[in-house]
């Protein structure tokens, strides 16, 4: 996030409450601006077209739309990961100017894995011609929106990001709206794709304007699949493993059925809102992130690469430490409780939203599983930083296969017990997640030095032989052939 976290640091300089309520403000709009507009847009017209389209036609569209945000997410995954460390290693070297020669390779592969994946589910909807192809598009560009965004992050043109994705939407609900009247479901999906296709041409626009057209075409990014390749098994399991139970609930009792699209509204209306609840921690951490832990995570590894002495790269590391358990206190602190009074008044919540009361033990579940899973999140990103792949593959995997056995035992076990699954698996793999990252945090001098290569090291092959002596051994041309030789 080059853009914002410079912006961020300037404003967060100026040491006084209106500054702190700036960078804050500011980071809401920059990290929840496009995901708020998104759902506000998906609301409204689910709301104002109750006028226009019969219960049938709503239901199809918010299936619909559920179905192209959940799968271009986990298909996504497969790219974005390991895209954002392509595009960090970029910056790291100073290419800055060629960032923008990785972008239409990346869309053109994003496009292709999305085409792949959407058009067998497409063709199993009972709905138009039509209709599938435009909900195939929705798919194909809200999943480049995904990868654009990304992009755009390394530009300091945080807020047109947000202009257009509110201009956007509400030309999407203008246009959803107007075409609904004349057209049914094919005009109201006709009108949300349009609102998303003019947010990518603006984006693009955007990309442009900053870089310039690209003169020719980098596809490192393969590379990086190859080099990288527990990155993109990473992305995957991690957006799998978030909406896996969803999935599940789709194909139990609760679960409808319009048109082909098979959903369940009050299970993933009552997952929504639980996530809706963790918003505020999510954009706290990320202002924390770029304003704290990056700066204090370069000035560590600055002392440890210009040969800084170990007491002050042992200093550095401490503040690090720091850092990070002050970020996460801070979090603990305020989401904890504004998660727990959400909790003790679900009913009322519910209520207000005109949602059935029966829904609040899951909601509840699904508001506790956000919390963890959010705080899953903190963690995975600063494992992340400190490059420790293995062991947020051990974390997301750790959540992939609880949420999708718990799950399916939460089915068996009752109504009652819907949604638990959820929240035990993210509980679970944030515990996993906590557990490896304290090791490398209190490890971390350990850590660093231990992973630094030897100047000279070579691998091990039968020549080598230790010396009768002691010592770690010396390599011979030939092997020992008299006693007492080596």
């Amino acid at each position: 996030m080059a853009g914002i976290g410079f912006e961020l640091r300037k404003i967060l300089n100026r040491d006084t409450f209106g500054a702190q309520l700036q960078a804050y403000f500011l980071g809401m709009v920059i990290v929840l601006g496009p995901f708020l507009c998104s759902a506000s847009l998906l609301i409204g017209l689910s709301t104002y077209s109750v006028d226009y389209a019969d219960l049938s036609t709503r239901q199809v569209f918010t299936g619909a739309i559920v179905y192209v945000f959940g799968g271009s997410l986990v298909v996504t995954g497969l790219v974005q990961v390991v895209l954002a460390r392509y595009i960090a290693d970029k910056i790291y070297r100073g290419e800055y100017d060629t960032i923008i020669s990785s972008y239409y390779p990346v869309l053109l592969i994003t496009s292709g894995l999305l085409l792949l994946s959407g058009i067998p589910v497409v063709l199993t909807f009972e709905i138009s011609a039509i209709a599938k192809l435009l909900i195939l598009s929705l798919y194909v560009t809200i999943g480049c929106l995904w990868v654009t965004v990304i992009f755009v992050d390394t530009t300091q043109g945080f807020r047109a990001i947000v202009a257009i994705f509110l201009l956007g939407s509400l030309g999407a609900f203008a246009a959803g709206m107007i075409l609904l009247k004349y057209f049914g479901l094919d005009g109201l999906l006709a009108g949300y794709a349009m609102g998303h296709a003019v947010m990518l041409v603006l984006l693009m626009q955007r990309l442009l304007m900053e870089f310039g057209f690209p003169a020719s075409f980098d596809w490192g990014i393969l590379g990086y699949v190859r080099m990288f390749p527990l990155l993109v098994v990473i992305g995957l399991l991690h957006n799998l493993g978030v909406w896996i139970d969803k999935i599940i609930f789709w194909t139990s009792d609760m679960a409808i059925s319009s048109s082909g699209i098979v959903t369940a509204p009050r299970y993933d209306s009552a997952a929504f809102l639980g996530f809706l609840t963790t918003l505020p921690a999510i954009t706290h951490f990320f202002v924390r992130l770029e304003a704290d832990f990056s700066v204090n995570f370069q000035r560590y590894y600055d002392a440890v690469f210009f040969r800084s002495s170990f007491k002050e790269i042992a200093k550095a590391a401490e503040v690090l430490r720091k850092s990070v358990f002050k970020a996460f206190v801070s979090v603990i602190s305020f989401q904890c409780m504004f998660s727990f009074l959400c909790a003790f008044y679900g009913e009322e919540i519910l209520t207000a939203l005109d949602l059935p009361v029966s829904q609040v033990g899951m909601f509840r579940y699904g508001l506790a599983g956000s919390l963890f899973l959010v705080f899953l999140l903190f963690s995975v990103v600063i494992l992340m930083y400190l490059d420790r792949q293995k062991e947020i593959f051990i974390s997301v995997l750790t959540l992939l296969i609880l949420n999708t056995v718990l799950s399916l035992l939460s089915l068996k076990m009752g109504y009652q017990y819907y949604g638990i699954g959820y929240a035990v698996a993210a509980l679970a793999a944030l515990l996993v997640a906590l557990t490896h990252l304290a090791n490398q945090l209190y490890s971390l001098e350990y850590m660093t030095f231990a992973s630094i290569p030897v100047l000279g090291q070579r691998r091990a092959t039968t020549k080598l032989r230790a010396h009768r002596g002691g010592m770690y051994g010396r390599y011979n041309s030939v092997l020992p052939t008299q006693k007492g030789k080596s």
